[in-house]
Formats: C-alpha cells, structure tokens, sequence
C-alpha cells in the first residue's frame, strides 16, 4: 500500500516524466461477476496516452479459481481487496437499509462508469 499512497502523492511528477505513460493514471479496478463465476470486469480510470498496458483479475487454471474477486491496479502492482469489499458491503446494507427507513421516498443510486469485460473459457 505504501507504493500506492506514494504514486498518488507525487502523482503531479509522474505526470511530467518524460516517458509515455502506459498505464491508466489512476489505475484499474477489476472484479468477478457474481452470476457468471468465469466472467471478470475492469473499469480503467484515468487518461493514458493510447498505448495502454492494463492488468485485471488473475485466474489460477490449476486450482480452476480466481486469485481474487476484487482487486485494484496502479502502475503494475496489483492488490486483492477482498476482505475490504466484504466489509464494505457489510457496512452499504446497514446505511441503505437505514436511509431507507427514514426516507418516505425511498432512494436509488445511478453511476455509469466506462467498463469492459473478459470471461474465461476452460
């Protein structure tokens, strides 16, 4: 995490490196499809200059598995989040349900965000 917080912290100079940038800026965030076991999504954030090099889930062919279900990217070093997408989704159930008994109206969340998908074929 330390490599992460770094990068974003001087993300002004990596900007100005010389070098093309061959990665989404701010990164990628990948998980699995609940309903299709064998399909995982990345959603790239961040500008790159075309020639973009992306690293998604990991799937282990031997154990017929994936390495995680949840996991984000920055620059090439890859983190498996899961245990904090559990918390956090412990954490949603319990403010929604709450909003949702104080609003007479109830609530709806609409975000699109630019997403592309690959499933493994076994």
């Amino acid at each position: 995490m330390e490599a992460f917080r770094h990068y974003i912290q001087h993300l002004r100079q990596e900007l100005a490196k010389p070098e093309s940038i061959t990665t989404p800026v701010w990164g990628s965030l990948s998980w699995v499809d609940p309903s299709d076991k064998l399909k995982c999504y990345t959603a790239m954030l961040g500008r790159s200059d075309g020639k973009v090099q992306n690293y998604s889930c990991v799937y282990d062919r031997q154990e017929q598995k994936w390495v995680s279900h949840v996991a984000i990217n920055i620059k090439g070093t890859s983190f498996n989040i899961d245990p904090v997408v559990e918390e956090i989704q412990r954490t949603k159930s319990f403010v929604f349900q709450w909003l949702s008994d104080k609003s007479s109206k109830g609530m709806s969340i609409n975000v699109e965000y630019p997403v592309f998908a690959m499933r493994i074929e076994i």
